[in-house]
């Protein structure tokens, strides 16, 4: 559990840390003379060595969590043995004694960079809108984000349905809106 709440919380610092990026040293970079494509390129590598290293640490915490924390628990809680699987047991069951059950985390390591990059184009997308339309624009992506996440059902049969065809939307808005922001960016007033 602590590996999901460990990618969470890096995937708040990452957006954090590009939003940051794209609106203020980007106007750093352009006021101590670069050129915008310069500045963009610069601030695109700084994202993306972000998105690394939150990728690489988040990935290094599931496995260390995966391998390292059930058999620590076992030794501390006094257990013989312990196993990693998920284990359904009825409420009128008791699993054997001696025995600690794991559930496994459910997410495969290459999914956590392809999360990581996610957030961090979002990010990037999230940032020039700011940077375009000033910070009333960031509170209304900000206020679209919480009513999309608390009015949706997720366990919802047709969002299940709909999952594959949501997951491509998201990537071409992805991948469109990154390419809008570069384009952005290299024709954006400057404000120094």
């Amino acid at each position: 559990m602590g590996g999901v709440v460990a990618l969470f919380a890096g995937g708040i610092v990452l957006l954090v840390a590009v939003v940051g990026l794209v609106t203020c040293y980007f106007d750093v970079f352009l006021s101590f003379g670069r050129t915008r494509r310069e500045a963009l390129a610069m601030v695109a590598k700084l994202a993306a060595l972000y998105t690394a290293l939150c990728s690489v640490l988040g990935v290094l915490l599931m496995e260390l969590e995966k391998h390292l924390v059930p058999g620590l628990l076992a030794k501390l809680g006094g257990f013989t043995e312990y196993r990693l699987e998920s284990l359904c047991i009825p409420e009128d069951a008791f699993p054997p004694a001696g025995v600690l059950y794991t559930a496994p985390i459910p997410l495969p390591w290459w999914a956590v960079p392809l999360i990581f990059a996610a957030v961090a184009l979002v990010a990037f997308i999230a940032a020039t809108v700011i940077r375009r339309w000033g910070s009333k624009a960031g509170w209304t992506l900000y206020g679209i984000f919480l009513v999309t996440i608390l009015t949706f059902n997720h366990t919802d049969s047709l969002f299940m349905k709909l999952l594959p065809f949501l997951a491509i939307a998201f990537a071409v808005f992805l991948v469109g809106g990154f390419f809008w922001s570069l384009r952005e960016l290299r024709h954006t007033p400057i404000k120094i």
